[in-house]
């Protein structure tokens, strides 16, 4: 048996590997952090307005905030765009892999997204029970259920005929389960059609469904980018390794991307609601899908991402994904209008999530890794290099 040692770029592919995966770990976990600023921001009158009333006209800081760049920190809707594509990035690199059987694949996915998602509907059932509910200083406030009746709460125990959206960041789950259950029709059909075709057909197919209002059309193909991109990654990962000129290169991509991202919002004070809204979702898919390419390959992007607050982040992402919401809106209910109030529940939902992790997810990763046959004492693994959820 040969003991040579790897090559010199053996070792550096695989640390470029590593730090890849470490880097999408804290692009989730940001990613997670825009969702929260999100909602944490929505309980204010003058920003929840503009998602309610899109053509009525934004003034002073609400203009600033709403139809600038900043709205990048707190454009939450198109977090979850790049949580999808992030998933079926993953999830395709995933299949690829020499371990990977489709025997232990669905039942371990199933665990890591199931008992987290019924952790965070008790956790939500008793959080309305025990605290008030039902602010109206806000519109998004104002739109929020009041009570979880039991068939609400069966709906959103089962995801796939639903959610009821009284837990609201629940109805992402319903697509990533129903992508789950047909990861293997994506990867099949994608064998006979060049990745590029699969993301332009995955392009025109979403922004068709935005179009028809047809949810399962507008957000499965997004996955469907993902696992394009993953099916083309070895040889396109190959085509960006960076230059002499790759720090400028990728830093026009990554504020092209980032343009694209929040196009609808600077856009919006010249055009109709209506028609901006579904014109402009391939941008924003083209958007978040640059910059997964970014983070998974610009050094300097990787190794920000890589550091060590973005990587606890995305450490506790998906906890901190499915328990915030409630938090926020008891938060706002305790004390109306109170600014410091929406901080101090931005607080309280980060402790929780990381609680919630060591108590519901975590145990829930080391049954799917009994379920897909690998040891739970071992080495620990990427958290982007198993099958990706909302984490």
């Amino acid at each position: 048996m040969s003991t040579r040692a790897p090559s010199h770029s053996a070792v550096a592919s695989e640390t470029g590997r590593r730090n890849r995966h470490t880097s999408l770990d804290g692009l989730r976990g940001l990613a997670a952090l825009v969702v929260v600023a999100h909602h944490a921001l929505l309980t204010q009158p003058s920003l929840a307005a503009p998602y309610y009333a899109p053509d009525v006209p934004t003034t002073g800081l609400t203009r600033w905030a709403v139809n600038t760049p900043v709205h990048l920190f707190w454009a939450g809707t198109e977090a979850v765009y790049l949580f999808f594509v992030l998933s079926g990035f993953v999830l395709g690199l995933a299949a690829q892999s020499a371990t990977f059987t489709w025997r232990t694949y669905l039942p371990a996915r199933l665990v890591r997204l199931y008992l987290p998602v019924a952790g965070a509907v008790v956790l939500g059932a008793l959080l309305m029970a025990v605290l008030p509910r039902g602010s109206q200083a806000s519109a998004w406030l104002a739109a929020r259920a009041v009570d979880y009746p039991a068939l609400a709460v069966v709906q959103d125990l089962t995801l796939l005929g639903g959610v009821s959206k009284v837990i609201s960041p629940l109805w992402s789950l319903q697509w990533e389960v129903a992508f789950s259950l047909f990861l293997a029709g994506f990867l099949s059909w994608g064998r006979s059609v060049h990745p590029a075709g699969q993301i332009g057909v995955a392009l025109v197919a979403s922004t068709w469904g935005f179009f028809l209002a047809t949810p399962a059309l507008s957000y499965l193909p997004l996955f469907l980018v993902g696992t394009a991109l993953a099916q083309w990654w070895p040889d396109l990962a190959s085509r960006l390794e960076e230059g002499a000129r790759a720090h400028v290169r990728w830093g026009v991509i990554l504020a092209f991307a980032l343009t694209l991202i929040a196009s609808y919002w600077l856009l919006l004070p010249s055009f109709s609601s209506d028609r901006l809204f579904w014109m402009t979702r391939p941008a924003v898919e083209i958007g978040v899908t640059l910059v997964l390419v970014a983070a998974a390959t610009w050094a300097p992007l990787r190794w920000l991402l890589s550091a060590k607050p973005f990587r606890w982040a995305g450490l506790i992402s998906f906890s901190l994904y499915l328990v915030h919401e409630p938090i926020l809106i008891a938060a706002a209910s305790l004390v109306p209008g109170s600014r410091w109030a929406i901080v101090g529940g931005v607080l309280v939902a980060v402790a929780t999530a990381v609680g919630f992790f060591f108590l519901v997810e975590k145990p829930s990763h080391k049954i799917a890794r009994l379920l897909g046959g690998r040891r739970v004492d071992g080495p620990t693994e990427s958290r982007a290099s198993v099958a990706a959820s909302h984490d």
